[in-house]
């Protein structure tokens, strides 16, 4: 395993067991990366429905007065059984029958702005589907991920990105290119982001789950909208997906142009000199637009860290 790289972590409670249904009895391209195996369809769903039904799934996945299309709280689920949501779950992705309905879209405010943030929320089922597919796919990818990426990984913080902006700060890179993706989320293109998961994943059943949550589309003021762009930022397994993408960003940068540090769509380069920061900048837009994404000109700026902030992170 590369220097640097975090090994994956694996849920205690039962993810690590065996795993040979339509998720997990998954074909690989490239290099083999095995999986801690045994278990069912029933094992895998019951940890997902564990991640969005249990207490941590109640302040992470969603916020609880937030629901789905089919208006089905998290107390409703419970109520009408988990185990019988998960046996129905667990049979339609046996049977390839499961269909996820569309997110519905609500808006949040921005902090620190006026702007407001649309948020679509996929219906709790569906959640729970997504939160199977990223139990199953994210160890596959992050096995491959680069220690450039710091956002929704585990073991891995906003705090240790900063970090390695301070070192590298502090070792004479005090010129700085930042760029946030303009609707990062929204504007992966999907023909483009399932090429970059058939490099590690060539199980046609779980292309197919992963194209139809793609296509599940999204409900706003009674209008069905199906995008072919983006990873609905509300869905439980765009996080993971965002990452796979970004990954060929990460790949294809060259440090001679700078130390890149990445959080999800938020990209920071520590540079020598101003020269250096403005070729830096300027190959960042240039990958950018190879992957149809460009920077958001309003969060795109090169500043130069001031001696009295050196002095302070030479303090600490």
């Amino acid at each position: 395993m590369p220097e640097g790289l975090v090994p994956p972590r694996w849920d205690r409670a039962g993810v690590s067991r065996p795993i040979r249904s339509v998720l997990c009895s998954m074909r690989f391209t490239g290099r083999p990366r095995p999986i801690p195996g045994g278990g069912s369809t029933r094992c895998m769903t019951r940890s997902a429905a564990g991640t969005c039904c249990g207490a941590r799934g109640r302040r992470c996945a969603v916020i609880t007065a937030h629901r789905g299309i089919d208006k089905v709280t998290l107390a409703a689920v419970e109520e009408y059984g988990i185990d019988r949501l998960l046996g129905e779950l667990a049979a339609e992705l046996r049977e390839g029958r499961y269909r996820p309905l569309p997110a519905r879209r609500v808006c949040i405010p921005k902090p620190g702005s006026g702007e407001q943030r649309p948020l679509p929320i996929p219906p709790v089922r569906d959640r729970i589907v997504q939160a199977a597919v990223k139990i199953v796919l994210g160890p596959v990818f992050e096995a491959d991920f680069l220690p450039v990426s710091f956002g929704f990984r585990p073991r891995r913080s906003a705090h240790d990105a900063l970090q390695v902006l301070i070192d590298e700060c502090w070792r004479g890179r005090r010129w700085v290119a930042g760029t946030d993706i303009a609707s990062c989320f929204s504007a992966i293109p999907h023909d483009k982001l399932m090429q970059a998961v058939q490099e590690r994943i060539c199980d046609q059943s779980v292309l197919k789950l992963l194209r139809v949550i793609l296509r599940a589309g999204v409900m706003e003021g009674g209008q069905l909208r199906r995008p072919v762009t983006g990873t609905p930022q509300g869905g439980v397994v765009s996080p993971v997906l965002c990452n796979v993408y970004l990954h060929r960003l990460d790949r294809a940068w060259d440090e001679q142009d700078g130390v890149l540090v990445r959080y999800a769509g938020d990209a920071t380069v520590m540079c020598w000199s101003r020269s250096q920061a403005e070729r830096a900048l300027e190959r960042l837009t240039g990958l950018l637009a190879g992957l149809g994404l460009e920077p958001k000109a309003a969060k795109t700026r090169i500043v130069c860290v001031p001696r009295a902030q050196r002095e302070r992170f030479a303090c600490r």
